[in-house]
């Protein structure tokens, strides 16, 4: 090799020493799957300028509300790959029980670990991160975490009072998520009203903060038994009406066409309505069991009717453009 040769192959060799010792990196090595006290957490890092590392913890409660309950950071100069230790040090009341020390708070959904290589003087560190890294961090349910071994000794009166407690043991009131809208059959003779039933909301902070995100993405199904005695005699009869607060027609509504046919109509949130017309008729003197599924902006409807011994199953499914809106709520 000769002199020239040689001297481009070591300033090839500098140019990708440089490549590689000047990149933004940043990389958990050992995350935890849940929260844990005294946590040793080694996190791989590496900057090309010289950066700000950002490494968080986030949690997530029932309510909908977001916090940052770990946050360390610290200066990165630009060089080759390095490791940092940190002391993963977690609130007692996301890592043990409560007791007459850590106290009780709302039910964590979520967590997650992130962390961020940004510049400094950065306002929304992570978000402009040249280099970012996020791991689920999955919390154990309040009653399922360990005991805190205090290095405390509670008074008389405190101890009686957490040992009364503690024999108690925490239920949650029975609330049922499917609704039995009818407890008996209902036969109409033709008139212009129904049985008309109001639903309210969970008393359960969990299942109503579910419920009203699911308002704008529904995702549930409602079943109906229907006896047909005579065909509909008017333009649209009604099966099922879901009403609002204002009484306007809500998701979803099922009416029976004089061709004995069903239509699905669905509300949007952009205050419009769409409908559809299943292909299949409802019989005479027959029982179908006639089941709505609503799965986001698809609504899928199977009707089983029994005729005899045999059973027909007939079924549809519609596309909707938009957001379908579920909002309280009568039936």
């Amino acid at each position: 090799m000769n002199q020239h040769n040689l001297e481009k192959w070591l300033l090839l060799f500098q140019l990708s020493l440089q490549i590689v010792w000047c990149s933004d990196r940043v990389v958990f090595l050992n995350p935890p799957a849940e929260p844990v006290s005294g946590y040793s957490l080694k996190v791989l890092y590496s900057c090309s300028n010289p950066a700000v590392v950002l490494v968080e913890c986030l949690v997530s409660y029932d309510t909908g509300v977001k916090s940052t309950v770990f946050q360390r950071h610290w200066s990165c100069e630009p060089g080759p790959d390095r490791i940092r230790t940190l002391l993963l040090s977690l609130p007692d009341w996301l890592v043990y029980q409560p007791d007459w020390v850590v106290p009780d708070t709302q039910w964590v959904l979520s967590g997650m670990l992130r962390a961020s290589v940004s510049e400094e003087g950065s306002e929304d560190s992570y978000r402009s991160g040249q280099a970012t890294a996020v791991v689920s961090l999955q919390p154990t349910p309040p009653l399922s975490r360990p005991m805190k071994q205090h290095q405390l000794c509670p008074g008389w009166a405190t101890q009686m009072l957490w040992l009364t407690r503690r024999t108690t043991t925490s239920q949650c009131p029975v609330e049922q998520e499917t609704v039995h809208l009818l407890s008996s059959m209902y036969a109409s003779t033709g008139e212009n009203f129904g049985i008309t039933k109001t639903l309210n909301t969970y008393s359960n902070e969990v299942l109503e903060y579910l419920r009203l995100q699911d308002i704008y993405f529904p995702w549930c199904v409602f079943s109906i038994w229907v006896f047909l005695t005579q065909s509909c005699q008017e333009k649209l009869c009604g099966v099922f009406h879901h009403i609002d607060y204002q009484n306007n027609y809500a998701t979803p509504n099922l009416f029976l066409k004089s061709s004995g046919q069903l239509q699905v109509q669905m509300h949007g949130e952009s205050g419009r309505s769409s409908a559809f017309l299943c292909p299949f008729q409802v019989p005479l003197a027959q029982w179908c069991h006639v089941n709505m599924e609503l799965r986001g902006r698809t609504v899928d409807v199977t009707m089983v009717c029994i005729d005899g011994q045999q059973r027909l199953v007939h079924t549809a499914e519609h596309n909707v453009r938009m957001n379908m809106m579920t909002v309280e709520r009568n039936l």
